[in-house]
């Protein structure tokens, strides 16, 4: 309401009406929609996680509770390890694969907006626990992008086939030491 002019007592008022009804149920649509969102990601049996990836450098935009508490950070710490780069959270002999592949998206060589890795993922307490890691890049910002990952803990399917490499092997040399005994 405003006052647009006032004579000899009398006024004449302005008010302005709009019709939020429209606006107003978009709002709550979104909130509704966010908090399933939020209910969908949280139930994810992995970590998921938003990443910005540009040429110096990357930034963790988003983590759900499962990417910390799955490598043991709290969701405090868990961000910080990812300040001085991607390669910080990687096992050393898998970092040059993963920059590969980063270096890929970012310069628009990568086959595809989607992709999928396995490496090893740093622990708060220094151990590496294997991860198989799916991104889809959601956008492209400037000379980077923006990632959604979801990375589920493998390391006990990895302990598996060792073991079972080690067996195959171990077959191997008694099938070879039998054939020399013959």
């Amino acid at each position: 309401v405003r006052c647009l002019a006032e004579k000899a007592g009398s006024y004449i008022f302005y008010h302005y009406i709009e019709n939020v009804t429209k606006r107003k149920k978009l709002e709550i649509h979104n909130s509704e929609l966010t908090e399933q969102l939020t209910v969908l990601v949280n139930s994810i049996p992995g970590a998921v996680q938003d990443i910005r990836i540009f040429p110096n450098g990357t930034e963790l935009l988003y983590f759900n509770e499962v990417a910390a508490t799955m490598f043991g950070y709290t969701l405090d710490e868990y961000p910080n390890l990812y300040k001085g780069g991607i390669k910080n959270a990687i096992h050393p002999e898998d970092t040059a694969k993963i920059l590969e592949v980063t270096d890929s998206v970012l310069n628009g060589t990568s086959r595809s907006d989607t992709g999928s890795i396995t490496f090893r993922h740093i622990c708060k307490d220094a151990s590496y626990r294997w991860v198989q890691m799916n991104a889809v890049i959601l956008k492209r910002e400037g000379d980077g992008v923006v990632v959604t990952t979801v990375m589920i803990d493998i390391t006990e399917q990895k302990l598996q086939e060792q073991l079972l490499d080690q067996i195959v092997s171990l077959n191997y040399d008694i099938i070879a030491e039998i054939d020399a005994l013959s």
